[in-house]
């Protein structure tokens, strides 16, 4: 069944704060397994054409959302808006901050206005 993936079988895109799996992409929405490497932190950056949702799985940290900072552990949910300024750092010295990443992408609508 192609819908369905292992993830212990995906390659990993590594970063010097994180390690990326991504377990699905298309055009209109893409799934990652991210691990934040411990006292690490994604860059804060705005995506114009995205909306995104992250789902902490293990670890702690701060997420930060605009001017806002949020302490988040297992079981948040995160709702970045499309165009919002947003990181994540791991609070931990020894611990990963695990967390699901989907990504809706926005797109201009083709013949607007037409139907």
């Amino acid at each position: 069944m192609t819908g369905v993936v292992d993830t212990a079988t995906l390659g990993t895109e590594d970063t010097p704060y994180a390690v990326y799996r991504r377990i699905f992409g298309t055009e209109r929405i893409v799934m990652s397994l991210v691990n934040v490497r411990p006292c690490c932190e994604v860059p804060t950056h705005v995506h114009n054409d995205e909306e995104q949702v992250y789902y902490v799985l293990r670890g702690h940290g701060t997420v930060t959302l605009g001017q806002e900072r949020c302490a988040v552990g297992p079981g948040h949910a995160v709702y970045i808006p499309l165009g919002t300024q947003h990181g994540v750092s791991n609070d931990s010295p020894t611990e990963l901050l695990e967390y699901l990443y989907v990504v809706s992408c926005v797109r201009p609508e083709s013949g607007a206005g037409t139907g």
